[in-house]
């Protein structure tokens, strides 16, 4: 690869790092400010150059992250993973009330991610 710049040393950080490119997030060399730098995206580190953590609202598909919005939203659970009643995460942001992570109804928490009662939807022992 051609050289951005060649300031005569080795000194990263200094404007122009030891591989010869300019210092900043992506060229490959961890410098101050930076917690990672991986020329992108990978496993471990975000393209800020930050270690990958679920909630830091950076989606890492390298690392496995379906969604990332720094928090629960109706779409979005807490561990970067899409909303499906039954994961077993209560969503009250996807109005779950409960979610036991089964489809058993009359259990205290139906398949519809509601509590077992009359008015959740879901016929349970005792209901017409």
């Amino acid at each position: 690869a051609p050289e951005q710049c060649d300031d005569g040393n080795f000194t990263s950080g200094d404007g122009c790092d030891g591989n010869c490119t300019l210092t900043a997030c992506g060229n490959g060399i961890v410098t101050t400010g930076e917690q990672c730098d991986t020329s992108g995206q990978s496993l471990s580190c975000d393209s800020d150059c930050t270690f990958r953590t679920c909630g830091d609202g950076m989606t890492n598909t390298a690392g496995g992250e379906v969604c990332d919005t720094a928090g629960e939203t109706a779409a979005c659970d807490g561990d970067c993973t899409l909303v499906q009643c039954g994961d077993g995460r209560t969503n009250s942001s996807a109005n779950e009330q409960c979610d036991d992570a089964n489809a058993v109804n009359g259990d205290g928490c139906d398949s519809n991610c509601k509590l077992t009662g009359c008015g959740n939807g879901i016929v349970t022992a005792g209901e017409a």
